[in-house]
């Protein structure tokens, strides 16, 4: 009987995680504050970085790698938050172009890093599923700025 409890509690536990997905960071934007956004990266004279992806993945490996998009990035630049699914046409033309590109990997998430004015693509970095792999792509795309 002890077993059977503590498997039926395993599972629910395991479920729950796996539906959770994330919540998306402190200090993170959403698309629909975009103008917030541009006015504080306007103000701190950094650029935007705009982290395609999903917070409802059951995705463990695109769950890692959004939360280390946003924290990592969100040092140096206004992040801003778009859902993979439903604010592709709440983009700015250029990002849209970004995330379209070769460039950009087939997996999300997709990240892209324009001026503040959003008139120039400063990085586009593709999904890396190794933290190290990550980390090397936000330090080559933090040297452009």
């Amino acid at each position: 009987m002890k077993r059977v409890v503590m498997g039926i509690l395993f599972l629910v536990v395991a479920a729950s995680i796996a539906h959770a997905g994330f919540r998306v960071p402190p200090g993170v934007y959403r698309i629909g504050s975009l103008k917030d956004a541009k006015t504080r990266a306007k103000k701190t004279k950094r650029p935007i970085t705009f982290v395609y992806t999903d917070v409802e993945t059951t995705c463990p490996l695109c769950v890692d790698a959004s939360l280390d998009a946003m924290k990592s990035l969100k040092l140096r630049t206004v992040v801003v938050y778009a859902h993979a699914s439903n604010d592709r046409d709440s983009l700015p033309g250029i990002v849209q172009d970004a995330l379209k590109s070769s460039e950009s990997g087939r997996y999300i998430p997709k990240t892209v890093i324009v001026d503040a004015d959003i008139k120039r693509v400063i990085a586009v970095i593709p999904y890396a599923r190794e933290k190290r792999d990550r980390s090397k792509l936000f330090r080559a795309a933090m040297r452009k700025f």
